[in-house]
């Protein structure tokens, strides 16, 4: 009876060795053909073939000969990747692009919404753009980006009426900010193609903000007759009604 079961014990370890042996030889082959894959299945992709600086357009890059074509596996091709030059045509590049990088569509936008300091520039629909000038502090001490949501306080001084004085209180909120800056665009020189990027004022925030009309008449009026401030508000927050400060609520709830 030993025996018998001794034999069996070794049929069941030979059998469990047969069968990694086996599973071995499948992954391995399945690594392999996937391999083989990309080299018997090439693309073509269109490189840079050398660097391209931000705000080139496509017509310049074109007739350069900044982009050539390579054979290359799929793998190595990233989602996006345009298939054509047409893709590009009449468009400025967003941002600075390296040499032997893969062209990406998203890399290029129509001059109106070109991108600056490598964030899209996109008004959306029924909005405007427009820009203020404020301190560091006022500005949220630099700690808003591109993307993010604000509200604008105003502060003016009320000369006469039922509560003069000076009064604070929300002008807008839940706006959204397009670009933080001031864009800065080098011309070409020795053969080099211009170069767009975005500078900052030291102790000075340029915000640019997503605006209806109305809006925007709103920030021109406070802008020009009294003192703007800003609030960087959660994404989805909703807005809250106030009653507006003064001197004689400033501690009311």
């Amino acid at each position: 009876m030993a025996g018998i079961s001794l034999s069996r014990r070794a049929i069941a370890l030979i059998i469990a060795v047969v069968l990694a042996a086996v599973a071995t030889v499948a992954l391995v082959s399945y690594v392999q053909s996937a391999k083989n894959k990309d080299v018997v299945n090439p693309v073509t992709a269109f490189v840079a073939k050398q660097n391209i600086a931000a705000g080139t357009d496509a017509a310049t890059i074109i007739s350069r000969g900044l982009i050539e074509t390579k054979t290359v596996p799929s793998s190595v091709v990233p989602t996006g990747a345009i298939s054509s030059l047409t893709d590009i045509q009449g468009k400025n590049t967003t941002v600075d692009i390296a040499q032997g990088e893969v062209i990406l569509a998203t890399r290029f936008a129509a001059p109106g919404t070109q991108a600056i300091g490598g964030q899209p520039f996109v008004i959306p629909p029924g909005f405007q753009a427009i820009s203020v000038e404020v301190a560091t502090i006022p500005g949220v001490a630099n700690f808003i980006s591109p993307g993010d949501t604000v509200s604008v306080l105003a502060q003016f001084n009320i000369p006469t009426g039922n509560n003069p004085g000076q009064r604070v209180q929300f002008l807008l909120q839940n706006v959204k900010v397009l670009q933080l800056g001031t864009r800065v665009i080098v011309p070409p020189a020795n053969g080099q193609p211009a170069t767009v990027s975005v500078q900052q004022a030291g102790g000075r925030v340029d915000l640019t903000l997503a605006v209806t009309a109305g809006q925007a008449e709103k920030v021109a009026f406070a802008t020009l007759q009294g003192t703007l401030y800003f609030t960087l508000v959660p994404t989805g927050q909703k807005a809250v009604a106030t009653p507006g400060r003064t001197i004689k609520n400033i501690f009311a709830r």
